[in-house]
Parts: structure tokens; C-alpha cells; sequence
């Protein structure tokens, strides 16, 4: 069976797909805006995300997002920040107000919600996008291409 219902012959379809994961790449690599009012130093100690919606061809907006720190003395995960993307489907900082330092983070992604405000389903009911930081002084970006039925992800700054 071909991907996503593709009448097509399988190599077309996944050469379409694969197209469309170029084009939603392309499109999350310019810049991302600065949010003014922030000092260079709070600028660049954050994490901010994007989600490109790849089966609707749109950002993802209001796609709510949840941080998350994992406390190594405890071995739980401790919650950082609720946020929800923009009209652009982009999150200035997943941890607004709060300074980064270096761990294991995680951020939730809650896909279901998302899809549901289309009236469409999706396999995956939200992503976890788990990561390390290790130099807490860069700007690290953590976007997200999404479809009903598959995501990626990469680091980005």
C-alpha cells in the first residue's frame, strides 16, 4: 500500500513525500525573529521551536507546547513552561522567563489537539522531542515538521 493513500506508483509517492520534507526544511531555516525588549544575553540563552504543518502546507499554529527538565536526582521530568505556537507556528521560548542551563530537556508537542481543531486525525496524539544541552550560552531552536502521519526534527540555533 502506498503512503498516505498515493494512487501513484510507490517510488513517485515517495519522492513527492520526500519533496514536500525538503520544502518544509527550506522554509524553517531563515530566521527566526527576536523578540524585543530582550538583552543579547537573554536572547541567546533560549530555546524556541517551530512547526510546519507538511499535509496542510502551513505553520502550525496554536500547536501548545510543554517543557520540560529531567532532574537527574530524582530521575522525573520537572515542567518548565505551557506555550503555544504563533500565527507563524513558530514559539519564541519554550522556558519564557527562565534561564537555561545545561541537562536533558524535553518538549511536548500536543498534536492531537492540533489536528483536532482541523477536524483531521493523527497517528501520533503528541511528539516528544527529547534533547541535551550542553553549552547554555547558544540560542538552540527546535522545529518540528509535522504530518498526520509522520514528524522530523533537528537541531537548529
Amino acid at each position: 500500500m502506498n503512503p498516505a493513500g498515493c494512487n501513484r506508483p510507490w517510488l513517485i509517492c515517495a519522492v513527492s513525500f520526500f519533496a514536500v520534507v525538503v520544502v518544509g526544511l527550506a522554509l524553517m531555516v531563515h530566521a527566526i525573529p527576536t523578540q524585543s525588549g530582550l538583552n543579547s544575553v537573554e536572547d541567546k540563552q533560549r530555546i524556541s521551536s517551530h512547526v510546519l504543518d507538511i499535509s496542510n502546507g502551513n505553520p502550525a499554529k496554536n500547536v501548545r507546547l510543554v517543557s520540560f527538565k529531567y532532574n537527574e536526582s530524582t530521575k522525573k521530568w520537572v515542567e518548565l513552561a505551557e506555550t503555544e505556537t504563533d500565527e507563524n507556528g513558530r514559539v519564541y521560548s519554550v522556558h519564557p522567563g527562565l534561564a537555561l542551563d545545561t541537562g536533558i530537556f524535553k518538549i511536548t508537542f500536543h498534536t492531537e489537539e492540533y489536528y483536532q481543531a482541523l477536524n483531521q486525525t493523527t497517528f501520533y496524539p503528541q511528539v516528544d522531542v527529547v534533547f541535551r544541552v550542553t553549552d547554555p550560552n547558544l540560542k538552540l531552536h527546535v522545529p518540528l515538521t509535522l504530518s498526520n502521519y509522520g514528524y522530523s526534527t533537528y537541531k537548529g540555533q
